[in-house]
């Protein structure tokens, strides 16, 4: 497959993804987009990437993309702790 970009998005591209490769850099923000949009769960994302999970979370990490949640359930098992230290 062949996509024509502009040279200014090959540079964002380069920013996000740190790659020397303009096929790695792609890769990120496809699979970067695909993980913020929920479409993907982050081993998916990764292995989009080809990368292992954890180097594909300091890209997000490098990028203030959070990679965790903290959902209704962490919040009640902080809650119950809390209480019962209290």
């Amino acid at each position: 497959m062949r996509i024509d970009l502009d040279n200014d998005v090959y540079e964002l591209l380069e920013d996000l993804g740190k790659s020397k490769s303009s096929n790695m850099n792609i890769k990120i923000a496809i699979a970067t987009a695909l993980f913020t949009s929920r479409a993907v769960s982050l081993g998916r994302a990764a292995n989009i990437t080809e990368m292992a999970e954890g180097d594909f979370m300091e890209i997000l990490n490098n990028n203030n993309i959070p990679w965790g949640e903290y959902d209704k359930f962490a919040v009640q098992l902080d809650d119950a702790f809390l209480n019962d230290m209290r």
